[in-house]
């Protein structure tokens, strides 16, 4: 059975405030689970969970004729969990924004950043406290510092995630990533940034918290 979806991929949806599923808590190792259980807070809980969730659900739809018992997420702090195939390994980040929690799926080093647009923050003096004094003079030259100050924090984010903070700058009115390819998205008030080590399209997938926990009820997915 072929999949829909093609690497890289990049996955989001909005989490509720009921309890996670036994069925989407029983995707989760052991090792997540325990991790999951030291955070206080309980949005800050759920974003862990359900970020495993989708990883897991994600690969599981990339890869159909995979069985679910082949497919392992293995943690790998502070990175992002790897996922663990027959064939090989592929890269995951992680991002989250208060009910938003997202993915993006690579063969190669990737990361995503997720920001929702806040206008009324001191941007000009973020800019200065987050970027080095070239780069923020850059930024804060620009017409539209609330639109060009969350693009580039989105690409700062993923050059961190990406163990290369150093290589992001920002020329041509554009966020950079030396070596990796930028993108980002303005949509509906919240900035999606991601950053690929190579040139190619990125897949979305966007399913409800409810198809999730069909998925993981199901067993495997059809």
């Amino acid at each position: 059975m072929e999949s829909r979806l093609t690497l890289p991929v990049y996955a989001e949806i909005e989490i509720t405030e009921r309890p996670v599923t036994p069925e989407c808590l029983g995707l989760l190792s052991d090792e997540q689970l325990a991790r999951a259980a030291r955070f206080t807070k309980t949005l800050r809980r759920n974003q862990h969970i359900w970020a495993r969730v989708l990883i897991r659900l994600l690969a599981e739809k990339l890869y159909p004729d995979i069985p679910r018992h082949a497919i392992q997420i293995v943690e790998d702090p502070p990175r992002a969990p790897r996922i663990v195939l027959l064939g090989g390994v592929l890269r995951t980040s992680i991002t989250h924004s208060g009910s938003r929690v997202a993915c993006l799926i690579d063969s190669e080093i990737c990361a995503a950043d997720l920001e929702k647009i806040d206008l009324s923050r001191p941007l000009l003096r973020y800019a200065d406290v987050a970027f080095n004094h070239e780069t923020a003079a850059r930024v804060k030259a620009e017409p539209d510092i609330g639109t060009v100050f969350f693009r580039a924090w989105g690409a700062y984010e993923c050059a961190v995630k990406a163990d290369c903070p150093r290589a992001f700058y920002w020329e041509d009115h554009e966020p950079r990533i030396r070596g990796m390819v930028v993108r980002t998205d303005l949509t509906d008030g919240w900035m999606r940034v991601t950053a690929l080590s190579r040139k190619a399209p990125v897949t979305q997938w966007r399913p409800e918290p409810e198809v999730l926990e069909t998925l993981a009820a199901s067993g495997r997915q059809s």
